[in-house]
């Protein structure tokens, strides 16, 4: 990436607005995927087409249960991130394919680059992401395959089997890829445009927030803003490093010691979208933390009753947001969550 110099506002709980410019960063060194991550041989046989439509089907534990919607960041599984669990059906499928076949580490984290900060250029944490909750958004994991193309050019069977079940289809790919090699991954034959990415699974916290965000914004007659994944990967960030590294609210982070939280926003302008002007950030880190499902806040109602965050939930320019899980950390009792939202022209 070249230099970029480049004015945006950032706008604060207390309503601040700050200047900044953006240099490029090398990103922190990558961690490699482990060689046990990749089997070998993929089994053709190991399902049908209707048994692998099942096993894909599934919502994650995450998206229903408040209980399982929340980052632990001393977790074993992944600090960084809530645990995306389909159950034992797709789990028996995701152990056993080939996702060197699908995906690419370091590709990912070039289209994702909000999530690969968010999982700390961990490649075995990008890779459990992708063969989680990644296939369920239909993201691309590699340059060889993109999930649009398969579905436009595959046997129209398939189609009528799967539907927008998105996630049977990399499994169904990867699982019989003696015939599917054959297959155009890359281009829509059609010449049809495709996407990184077409749909963005909420967990229960996010999906309770954005609602409760939006009907606020609805009863005062604002338009509603809309989910965004990286930005919400970024939300996420903040957060982990309020719980985890002692972080206070809106306080600047530093990444490799030299750029700030605000050149970051930059790097999210550039990122998601050229026309986007303006980001703006509501949060709350406390060291009061209930773990039980009854006593977690949802945050919407606490940012409207406060002045300068409610100015910022309603800002009527606001058309994209990101919403953090709330992040919590056992050890200091700690939690924290973010709300951001962009102005996209």
């Amino acid at each position: 990436m070249k230099n970029v110099s480049r004015i945006f506002a950032v706008m604060l709980a207390s309503v601040t607005i700050i200047s900044s410019t953006l240099t490029s960063q090398a990103a922190p060194a990558f961690v490699p995927l482990a060689a046990s991550t990749a089997p070998g041989t993929v089994n053709a046989a190991f399902g049908s087409v209707e048994d692998i439509n099942n096993a894909c089907s599934t919502h994650a534990t995450c998206e229903t249960d408040p209980d399982a919607s929340y980052i632990d960041v001393n977790s074993t599984v992944n600090p960084y991130d809530v645990v995306y669990n389909y159950g034992e059906a797709y789990e028996s499928y995701r152990r056993v394919c080939n996702w060197s076949l699908v995906f690419d580490a370091e590709y990912y984290a070039q289209q994702f680059p909000f999530l690969a900060m968010q999982y700390h250029y961990d490649a075995n944490l990008l890779l459990l992401h992708f063969s989680t909750v990644g296939v369920h958004e239909g993201r691309q994991g590699s340059a060889d395959f993109n999930l649009g193309a398969y579905y436009l050019n595959c046997d129209e069977s398939l189609r009528a089997a799967f539907g927008m079940n998105f996630a049977a289809y990399y499994i169904y790919y990867m699982q019989h890829y003696d015939t599917q090699q054959y297959v155009n991954t890359v281009t829509a034959n059609n010449g049809t445009p495709l996407a990184k990415q077409y749909i963005s699974v909420m967990t229960w916290y996010q999906a309770n927030e954005l609602a409760g965000v939006n009907q606020y914004r609805i009863n005062a007659g604002i338009a509603p803003v809309a989910f965004n994944s990286e930005l919400s990967a970024y939300a996420n960030y903040r957060g982990y490093l309020n719980a985890h590294d002692g972080w206070k609210g809106h306080d600047w982070i530093r990444i490799n010691g030299s750029s700030t939280s605000s050149g970051l926003y930059l790097q999210f302008v550039r990122t998601f979208a050229p026309t986007c002007t303006q980001i703006a950030e509501n949060t709350c880190t406390s060291t009061r933390w209930d773990i039980s499902a009854a006593n977690r806040d949802i945050h919407y109602t606490a940012y409207y009753n406060s002045e300068g965050h409610r100015a910022i939930m309603m800002r009527d320019v606001a058309n994209y947001t990101g919403i953090s899980n709330q992040v919590y950390n056992a050890n200091t009792a700690t939690h924290s969550q973010f709300d951001i939202f962009a102005v996209v022209r």
